[in-house]
């Protein structure tokens, strides 16, 4: 039989507004971490639910782009706080069973005119922090079995160089317009050394 997790009808039957962000699955299978707009401010709040038990735990993220990265033990998440101006410019971690004031910064974007976003990487091995603008970007990769290192920064930022990458096995493959490749093009680099100059050409 189903079993119903998260019924958006029931959860919006109180509220003016709702509008769901993102629900995502620890990776033991036991909690739902799920974002919800109850306001139309486009401010997502983070709870998370228990599969067992259909209740929320205490956790309250608040004032989020409503993406959640699980760390792979599934007690921590990582999200991206907001800022006054509705700009995606920190990366935090939060512990499950501790208070958002608690919560560590793990990253901020110093340049304004630029937005941070996080996803998974192809494996589920990495979170991925990905910033940019219209015509650069720049990313950085965390380890979710080690989730309080600093990221691993994979290519540095030049200005009208784009990129984004999966990763397999201990190599990143790098979609990319670098070096003029006008329809871009795909590179690959070794996870241990992302770094540009250790970008060889895979499809030109």
């Amino acid at each position: 039989d189903a079993q119903i997790i998260l019924d958006g009808d029931a959860l919006a039957k109180d509220h003016d507004y709702f509008k769901f962000g993102e629900a995502r699955h620890s990776p033991d299978h036991t909690l739902e971490a799920w974002t919800a707009d109850i306001k139309g401010s486009e401010y997502f709040t983070i709870r998370v639910r228990g599969w067992a038990t259909g209740v929320d735990l205490d956790d309250l993220v608040e004032e989020t782009d409503g993406g959640v990265v699980w760390t792979l033990d599934s007690k921590a998440f990582f999200y991206v706080k907001l800022d006054a101006n509705h700009r995606p410019m920190q990366v935090w971690l939060h512990r499950l069973g501790t208070q958002q004031a608690d919560d560590r910064l793990v990253f901020e974007e110093q340049d304004s005119g630029w937005f941070t976003h996080i996803h998974e990487s192809a494996s589920g091995r990495f979170c991925v922090i990905a910033g940019g603008d219209h015509e650069t970007s720049e990313q950085q990769l965390i380890d979710l079995t080690t989730p309080d290192a600093p990221p691993r920064l994979v290519a540095q930022r030049e200005e009208g160089v784009q990129y984004s990458l999966a990763d397999r096995g201990d190599q990143l493959f790098i979609l990319t317009n670098a070096d003029d490749a006008i329809d871009f093009k795909i590179v690959t680099a070794p996870i241990s050394a992302p770094e540009r100059a250790n970008w060889k050409d895979l499809i030109p």
